[in-house]
């Protein structure tokens, strides 16, 4: 897959794609598929037009973190066979374009021999535009416009923001169902204060970079570290009992790791929520309840 970024010095004649595709779910991918069918069948190479930074985070101080980064859309699509991804720099300024001056700006770049979207596409400023009016500009344009139906898994429409939800409460299984893969956060180790190696349990913290976590509570999770999946506990929120910091904070304790080591990054996938974040009357008290974490999760989870 070629990635692309706006403008282009040669236009491209292609069936294309345009939308933010946070995930990449299961109805992005039937999408995603559907496009690649119609290239083929037309003999023209296929593009995904995407922004980034994600609109919503340009647009909401309360964004709550997106599902894929970059590289992620970048690594996923390229499985999926797309010849080009064709980038816009989300800005104030494009988000302020009407619909008619996007496609304007978009078509000035490509040749759109065909545009393949959801029923629910809707661009320009605030939404404006829809199905039915962006069937009126193809035709004076000069492209086609295939709608597809919004996929469901049973009864429930596959969405990002439904995907977003499920992470934030802690239905890891149910979200990765509609992903169609592990819900990975892959973050850079930072320095912490070093307050976990005062009570016996020395922690990595973890910077998720703006990816969707779920809320305050201790999780099991699964690190990747030296080219295996380890055990872990992870805990998110604010560490009460040891800090009077009011700075969210992810911080990994890996079972049965007999030598430190310092990596500068981590993939994690969370497997469940153990408990409630809590402040404990004491540091013994909370040493004993990490104690207790590890024995049940062992119990549960190794062998």
């Amino acid at each position: 897959m070629i990635t692309l970024r706006f403008p282009l010095l040669k236009r491209i004649e292609c069936v294309a794609t345009v939308g933010v595709f946070d995930g990449l779910h299961l109805g992005h991918l039937f999408l995603i598929r559907k496009l690649k069918k119609i290239a083929k069948r037309k003999k023209l190479p296929s593009l995904v037009v995407t922004f980034w930074p994600p609109p919503q985070r340009v647009l909401s101080s309360s964004f709550l973190g997106f599902l894929t980064n970059l590289e992620e859309k970048k690594q996923i699509l390229a499985r999926e066979g797309i010849d080009y991804l064709l980038l816009f720099h989300t800005t104030s300024d494009l988000l302020h374009l009407r619909g008619e001056e996007f496609l304007e700006k978009l078509i000035s770049s490509i040749k759109v021999n065909t545009l393949v979207v959801g029923e629910d596409f809707r661009f320009g400023y605030r939404r404006e535009i829809g199905v039915k009016k962006l069937k009126k500009f193809s035709g004076e344009m000069g492209f086609d416009v295939i709608v597809l139906k919004k996929k469901k898994l049973g009864k429930r429409i596959i969405s990002s923001s439904y995907i977003r939800r499920l992470i934030k409460k802690a239905s890891f299984p149910q979200a990765e169902r509609l992903l169609a893969r592990p819900y990975i956060i892959e973050g850079k180790i930072v320095k912490g204060k070093g307050l976990g190696s005062t009570i016996g349990y020395p922690t990595l913290n973890v910077d998720w970079q703006n990816k969707m976590i779920p809320k305050r509570g201790v999780y099991v999770v699964k690190v990747f570290l030296r080219r295996r999946w380890r055990l872990a506990l992870c805990n998110i929120g604010f560490a009460p009992t040891v800090s009077r910091d009011k700075k969210m904070s992810m911080e990994i304790y890996i079972l049965h790791l007999k030598k430190k080591i310092r990596p500068k990054k981590a993939k994690i996938i969370f497997l469940k929520r153990i408990r409630r974040e809590r402040k404990f009357p004491s540091l013994e008290k909370l040493k004993e309840r990490i104690g207790k974490d590890i024995r049940a999760v062992l119990s549960k989870y190794s062998g």
